[in-house]
């Protein structure tokens, strides 16, 4: 005997486009749960998820062996609210207005205590390189007499 359910009627599945052609769009319900969601008419599913939405006729049981398939057990048919309303034609709207023109950054003056620093640093960095010189002259200069 099988234990499925009769085929009753048909349901409007929306679609999503997938690599290789479309799939059945899965969704979410109020607690985060993923769930599959079926329409009992076309006027239903353009009013909740807009005109544009491809959509294909299956039967509930078609609808949850696919869905079983993914891994999805629920079935919501005729939701109320799955999405925010889909508009026909959306204008993006730039990140950065045009207007609006980042200026450079100028560089600031070192404070004077780190620019004392600084200049010490290169006079003590300097007297060592010129006595490094003449002791290595000197050194070059006692081993070229012997």
């Amino acid at each position: 005997m099988d234990t499925q359910p009769p085929d009753t009627g048909r349901l409007f599945v929306p679609l999503r486009d997938a690599g290789c052609g479309v799939a059945v769009r899965m969704f979410r319900d109020r607690h985060g749960a993923r769930c599959a969601v079926g329409f009992t008419s076309a006027e239903r599913l353009a009013s909740v998820l807009g005109t544009q939405q491809p959509y294909y006729r299956l039967t509930e049981r078609a609808v949850r062996e696919l869905a079983h398939e993914r891994g999805v057990e629920t079935l919501v048919v005729d939701p109320g609210l799955v999405a925010a309303p889909v508009r026909d034609h959306v204008e993006p709207k730039p990140l950065v207005p045009s207007a609006v023109v980042p200026k450079p950054v100028a560089p600031r003056p070192l404070p004077s205590r780190i620019s004392a620093l600084r200049s010490a640093f290169d006079a003590q960095t300097a007297g060592i390189l010129a006595v490094s010189a003449v002791t290595g002259a000197a050194t070059l200069a006692i081993q070229v007499l012997k």
